[in-house]
Parts: structure tokens; C-alpha cells; sequence
């Protein structure tokens, strides 16, 4: 039996067997498995027990969502779903309290806009009003990360990269010595894999707390199971 495409080492039907490799899910897996390989063996160089990146505010995409999603359905349950949901819910109520302003963007009805690479840029990076939540990812816990093996593009960079801009290398974490870090820049144009667009716009990014807390209980509510389970299936 080959083993799983994911890059896992494990055989297939012990792994992801209900995940066709051309499906965002099964896409989103080799997008991973592929950045893990361009760092290489550097591994991981945070500072132990070390979560600061983790009370971060960011975006992300849909497809980076929907590969959360299917982990914690294939592999936690509806009981773990459930519980996250209220956590997310929670933490955009936070959110409110600490960022109006922010807030109240997440709920605009700004959804899609044109497709340009640049500006697919900025609401990745857009944190103008948040730089850091006052608690952690919902998934953080015992500071451990619950989804570590579908854990989003920018958690993989933290420890283990630096972004080159005008020749001056800098570190994504100021605690990580930039001269042992991995150049993002040289993998950095397959970004837009993450992005998922339809008829020439793109879908907007969203922090995970929205996704959880807001777009997924709107999914379960128009009983969207066939929605669900398209994401591993061929596109």
C-alpha cells in the first residue's frame, strides 16, 4: 500500500482515506506537506514552552479552514466541534470588547473582492486595529496546539522563518535567531494556493475565531453537510 499523500509516512487507509489529493482538503495537505519539505530538517527552534505567537491576531483562508475542519470531524468528533465553537464564540466577544472597530469589519458585508495577488497580500497581513488577543488561540491548550498537523500557513513560519524585504532579513519572531531561519521568500509566491476564488473574485480571509464562531454555526444551521463533504472530494 503507498503510503498517504500528505507526507505523513503512513500508509493511506491509515491516514487520509476519505481525502482525494486533487480536493481543497487534499490540496491544502500537499501545500503543507511541500512547505515542511522547503524548510527542511530545521524542525522547530521556538523557545520551549514558548506560546506568545499563539495569543496572535490573523487571517485565515477558507481552504485553510476547511482542512481544520476536517480533521476535527475525522478525528476529535462533533463533541470537540461543539466545544470549539462556543470557545470561538467567546473569543469573539472578547474581540467586541478589545476591538470594536475590527469587529465591526468582520462583520461588513465587504465578502469578496477583485482578484489581485496584492491586495490578497494585505488581508492576510491587515492587522491594523489587533496585533494580539488578550487569550490564546482556541486551540491552544496546555500549551500545546490541538491541530498541529493542520496547523494554518503562517503557524508553520513561526520558528523556523524570516521574510526578506530589501535585502534585510527579518525574523517573523524576534525571539528566533534570524541567521538559522529559513528564507520564506523562495516559497512565498504559492501563497496564493491558499487562496479560494470563484468567477474572478477572491474569498476573503477571516481569523479562525470568526470561522468557528461565526461562519461554521451559519453552515450548520442550513444543514450544509453536502458543502462539508465536498471539500475532500476532487474539485
Amino acid at each position: 500500500m503507498p503510503p498517504c499523500f500528505c507526507g505523513s509516512g503512513k500508509e493511506e487507509k491509515y491516514c487520509h482515506p476519505d481525502v482525494h489529493p486533487l480536493s481543497t482538503v487534499g490540496r491544502m495537505l500537499v501545500f503543507y506537506r511541500d512547505l515542511d519539505i522547503s524548510i527542511g530538517n530545521l524542525g522547530n527552534v521556538c523557545i520551549q514552552s514558548c506560546c506568545d505567537c499563539c495569543y496572535d491576531y490573523f487571517y485565515i483562508s477558507l481552504k485553510e479552514f476547511f482542512a481544520i475542519l476536517h480533521f476535527i470531524r475525522s478525528q476529535r468528533g462533533e463533541w470537540y466541534l461543539k466545544k470549539k465553537i462556543l470557545m470561538a464564540k467567546d473569543n469573539l466577544e472578547a474581540l467586541k470588547r478589545q476591538s470594536p472597530e475590527e469587529y465591526q469589519r468582520l462583520n461588513s458585508t465587504f465578502d469578496k473582492i477583485p482578484l489581485d495577488i496584492s491586495m490578497v497580500r494585505k488581508l492576510f497581513n491587515d492587522t491594523q486595529y489587533v496585533k494580539k488577543l488578550n487569550r490564546p488561540c482556541i486551540f491552544l491548550q496546555h500549551g500545546q496546539c490541538e491541530i498541529y498537523q493542520v496547523r494554518p500557513y503562517i503557524c508553520r513560519l513561526y520558528g523556523s522563518a524570516i521574510s526578506t524585504s530589501s535585502n534585510i532579513r527579518i525574523p517573523l519572531c524576534p525571539k528566533i535567531d534570524k541567521n538559522i531561519l529559513y528564507d520564506i521568500s523562495r516559497f512565498d509566491v504559492r501563497r496564493i494556493e491558499l487562496i479560494d476564488w470563484t468567477k474572478g473574485t477572491v474569498n476573503r480571509p477571516y481569523p479562525i475565531i470568526d470561522f468557528f464562531g461565526s461562519f461554521l454555526p451559519l453552515l450548520i444551521s442550513r444543514n450544509s453537510e453536502t458543502l462539508f463533504s465536498s471539500y475532500s472530494q476532487p474539485e
